[in-house]
């Protein structure tokens, strides 16, 4: 039975995901500007995540992503 309240993401996860966002981006043609990038997670169940991401890859096109990924890094 899956949990239908997953336990929230710890601090550690929680960087650990965006950090592993932030690397998936860099493959992108995204915008290197801070400020165009965005990188967003939560929990979906206590094992996986849902993580987002949005960049700004040239005039007015925007890259928007999503990976179902596991909540354990390896």
């Amino acid at each position: 039975m899956v949990n239908p309240t997953p336990t929230p993401l710890s601090l550690e996860e929680r960087n650990d995901l965006l950090d592993y966002g932030n690397w998936r981006m860099n493959g992108l043609r995204c915008s290197l500007d801070p400020l165009r990038r965005e990188v967003n997670v939560t929990a979906l169940t206590d094992d996986k995540a849902l993580m987002m991401i949005s960049c700004e890859a040239g005039a007015y096109n925007t890259i928007d992503l999503a990976w179902i990924v596991s909540r354990k890094s390896h």
